[in-house]
């Protein structure tokens, strides 16, 4: 048998490993995750802005302000940070009760679910892991696995926290059923769900694999101030107070014109009409929590309440 020269021999085995990138927000800013788990801090330093299930639902029963959230959640997993303050001190004892996720963590389970689904098939594979939005309930990332045979794209939802997961599974197994049912219906299909366990998080974490809906954006509704009459939008991206992180004064889309606005309820009576048929309890759709997305053509349901 000849052996490859040293050098070669480096490279053939590097060229059979995974490349995974990491990415997040609308302008696709990368970052880097340490075999440790966590967010190279040579990189840009990502956080979950939105807070989560089961500390809002902390912070409702202990009448704890949302300021507290808006001014110190950028800093609440930062250990190294120099700011002493009994408000963010409250804040991390709150964190830890209700088992929240860092974004690193949240980066972690995308790529130990992206692992143990496709297991040896990573050769020659580029793994594109994107953060493209969040809520309440998960961080939803965009997860591209590309080689020379193919390409495969889907949405990878990711629990926020303990009581998240919950509401997760639970939201998932609904949409599942009617998925499953309705192979038609305007729905971004759940395709699996499952579980991340690892040393490195505070609690086994539900995780879902659902469809990727091409060219589309979140619709919200709000007030005209002049007509006081309400109108949908589609929101490109969340602006943020400079001095407040976690606290978004705005947002950057269009307004959605009247006919389309027509088609987008016409699709969202349909979904729930139809998916009211194989469901025994009553089905909710929160627009401004993002749980539909328009593309230009029709309104698809990626979430319910």
């Amino acid at each position: 048998m000849k052996l490859l020269p040293k050098r070669k021999a480096t490279q053939h085995l590097k060229s059979n490993l995974m490349k995974v990138l990491f990415y997040f927000g609308p302008d696709k800013l990368p970052f880097k995750l340490t075999e440790s788990g966590m967010v190279k801090p040579n990189s840009a330093m990502p956080f979950h802005g939105i807070i989560s299930r089961g500390l809002l639902k902390r912070f409702i029963a202990k009448n704890i302000k949302a300021e507290v959230w808006y001014q110190y959640a950028h800093l609440s997993i930062d250990d190294n940070s120099n700011v002493t303050n009994p408000n963010l001190e409250k804040l991390r004892d709150e964190i830890l009760a209700s088992k929240v996720l860092s974004f690193a963590q949240s980066a972690l389970c995308v790529k130990k679910y992206v692992e143990q689904t496709f297991g040896i098939e990573f050769k020659d594979v580029r793994i594109v892991l994107w953060n493209i939005k969040e809520g309440h309930t998960s961080s939803v990332w965009k997860a591209s696995i590309i080689s020379e045979e193919k390409k495969e794209i889907f949405v990878v939802n990711v629990a926020r926290d303990y009581d998240s997961g919950i509401e997760l599974k639970e939201t998932s197994e609904n949409l599942l059923v009617i998925g499953n049912t309705y192979l038609e219906i305007n729905l971004a299909k759940v395709l699996e769900i499952s579980s991340i366990k690892h040393d490195l998080l505070p609690f086994e974490v539900i995780v879902t694999k659902n469809d990727w809906i091409e060219n589309s954006f979140e619709i919200h509704k709000r007030t005209n101030r002049e007509s006081g009459n309400e109108e949908l939008l589609v929101v490109e991206r969340f602006l943020t107070d400079p001095n407040n992180r976690s606290k978004i004064r705005s947002v950057v889309g269009k307004v959605i014109s009247q006919k389309e606005t027509e088609q987008i309820n016409d699709d969202i009576n349909q979904f729930l009409t139809t998916a009211a048929n194989c469901l025994s309890q009553t089905l909710l759709l929160n627009i401004n929590d993002g749980d539909v997305v328009w593309d230009g053509k029709k309104a698809t349901v990626v979430a319910i309440s």
